[in-house]
């Protein structure tokens, strides 16, 4: 299931960004679990997220929805935008 601000409509298109070692993991789970990813946006593990990279995001992927791991949301803290959804998923 993905956390967020609001439920996200499973007909919405997401764009997938994580800073893990293995990104291809995370973004096959999602894929698997029936979103629609539409873009994959893979960072270095461990990555701290900055409101610029954030900002670029949202703007280069207008219209979709942000999808990051529970251990990318933690470093996000700071971020109060209605459009970020958590998975709470394993992934390896």
């Amino acid at each position: 299931a993905l956390k967020g601000g609001a439920e996200l409509d499973s007909s919405r298109e997401v764009v997938a960004f994580c800073g893990l070692a293995n990104p291809e993991g995370f973004f096959t789970a999602l894929r698997a679990a029936g979103y629609r990813v539409r873009a994959e946006e893979p960072y270095p593990d461990h990555h701290r997220f900055t409101e610029r990279e954030i900002s670029l995001l949202k703007v280069k992927h207008s219209g979709l929805a942000l999808v990051c791991t529970e251990k990318d949301a933690v470093k996000l803290g700071w971020y109060s935008g209605g459009d970020l959804f958590v998975a709470g998923m394993e992934c390896r």
